[in-house]
């Protein structure tokens, strides 16, 4: 009986000592805000970099209200990453004014914080097409850096979402992309100039132009095979990103250090290597060239996705056979004066894939052709016929009206002056077509050949013609491509 009354005589002393905590507290922090409204601002006070000296809190709060809903109506707060931007709702923000009022209060000035609810912040990061992303982010250390960084005086903040990785998530930089290139030339100047470019930064949302980054590594550069082999590194290594190359010029004649698909050619002032970062992040070159061998790296933050470059649809384009007549042989006399040599066709493509190697994404970036060099050989004028020749004079027959001769592609041969024009045979194929392979001739008489009168073939060397490299749709830069952003004037949070 006596352990009951005592068990009811502890519950009501308990229930009035929490009545009494309980009157305190509402009593002290009524006391407080009364007092807070009953106070003005010092003189020359300032909030949020708004002068406010001497207003009351009421006074204050109808100011910063009016700052903030303005700075909602224009300013821009997103989280990054890679290369998606999630842009966050401003109205979600909510600043605290009383806070700022009473630090002002205190000392004279105060900055305007912002709070973020954490589901609020969970259902913007889950607006990235990165499904595990919202699970891998420290909720509660990028809600403080919201807080921290977001102000009414800053028109944009930028938070890089893998900075707010947790600990068991964190990524670090690391190498990524590497090749290596050899060459059975002599490279003299490769070592020199591999230092000077190893370091380079890619910028967030430039683009990276070869000629400019040799200009501003101290480089005089000239076309030459040094060059070319840095510009095929360079391509190989950042073209197997999610970087976008909008513009890249091939040899023509597949380059002894690269395969088909793997080929870059730079002029400085003509021909130029532009590849785009479109991540919100940096990444670093690194080259270098040690015995015989050039080494080319991309350093930086791991990718999501895997990257792989392939060549699809190959064709090994081989030589057509031209025929000179020379007065000088006899009638049956005939020689092969060139040997021809074969080229090569094929489309280039990103292939993109997840840790699991699941294709996501196939993208066309290039269609590489090397025209075919021909064979010549030179006959007397009375030789006999061969097969090809059978071939070629039926043609001929079937078209009478054709002055000259054809070079078994449908290219017209000039009577005049003995050679195929440089825009038959070395012609790109047109798009979805793939080059021609079967063989053929084409005959020119040799007293009219050239000015050196062997009746050499035009190779296109003289005059520019290259072999060429198209996106899809006959354009040297990708279609779709965004423009550079300009410089950021705020710095990633």
């Amino acid at each position: 009986m006596n352990r009951r009354y005592f068990l009811q005589a502890l519950a009501l002393k308990s229930a009035i000592v929490l009545f009494i905590l309980g009157f305190t507290y509402a009593g002290t922090a009524a006391y407080d805000r009364v007092l807070v409204q009953s106070s003005n601002l010092p003189e020359n006070a300032e909030i949020a970099g708004i002068e406010l000296g001497g207003a009351s809190l009421e006074e204050a709060e109808a100011e910063l209200e009016e700052a903030v809903h303005t700075w909602q109506r224009q300013a821009l707060v997103d989280f990054v990453m890679y290369d998606e931007d999630v842009q966050l709702e401003t109205e979600v923000l909510d600043f605290q004014i009383e806070e700022a009022f009473e630090e002002a209060s205190a000392t004279g000035s105060a900055e305007l914080r912002p709070r973020i609810a954490a589901n609020a912040l969970q259902s913007h990061l889950e607006e990235l097409p990165y499904q595990e992303v919202p699970d891998q982010v420290d909720i509660e250390r990028l809600q403080e850096a919201v807080s921290e960084h977001v102000r009414l005086r800053e028109p944009h903040t930028r938070f890089r979402v893998t900075n707010y990785f947790s600990e068991a998530y964190a990524l670090s930089e690391q190498e990524l992309r590497s090749t290596t290139l050899q060459s059975n030339q002599d490279t003299p100047a490769l070592e020199e100039w591999a230092d000077a470019l190893d370091g380079t930064e890619i910028e967030p949302r430039s683009s990276f132009h070869f000629s400019d980054a040799m200009d501003e590594a101290g480089i005089m550069a000239f076309e030459n095979i040094e060059l070319q082999m840095l510009a095929s590194g360079i391509f190989q290594v950042l073209s197997e990103t999610n970087f976008v190359v909008t513009e890249r010029h091939i040899h023509r004649e597949l380059p002894d250090y690269a395969a088909l698909g793997e080929d870059a050619r730079v002029i400085p002032g003509e021909k130029e290597l532009i590849i785009y970062n479109p991540n919100y992040q940096p990444y670093e070159l690194q080259v270098s060239y040690t015995g015989g061998e050039l080494f080319v790296a991309l350093r930086g933050e791991p990718f999501l996705f895997n990257y792989e470059r392939t060549v699809r649809d190959e064709v090994e384009v081989e030589p057509r056979t031209v025929v000179h007549y020379s007065e000088s042989r006899l009638p049956y006399e005939s020689e092969l004066i060139e040997e021809g040599s074969n080229g090569a066709y094929g489309r280039v493509y990103i292939i993109t894939t997840d840790d699991a190697g699941a294709t996501l994404e196939e993208n066309q970036i290039a269609e590489d052709y090397y025209p075919a060099d021909h064979q010549i050989e030179e006959r007397g004028l009375s030789a006999p016929e061969t097969e090809d020749d059978h071939e070629t004079n039926d043609n001929n027959d079937a078209a009478p009206e054709n002055n000259g001769t054809d070079d078994g592609q449908g290219n017209e041969v000039s009577q005049e002056n003995g050679t195929v024009p440089e825009n038959g045979d070395d012609a790109a194929p047109s798009q979805g077509d793939t080059p021609d392979a079967d063989d053929g001739t084409s005959e020119t008489p040799a007293e009219d050949a050239g000015p050196d009168g062997e009746g050499e073939l035009d190779n296109g060397e003289s005059n520019g013609n290259n072999g060429t490299s198209t996106t899809p749709g006959g354009d040297s830069l990708t279609p779709g491509m965004p423009a550079p952003e300009e410089p950021n004037a705020w710095e990633d949070k």
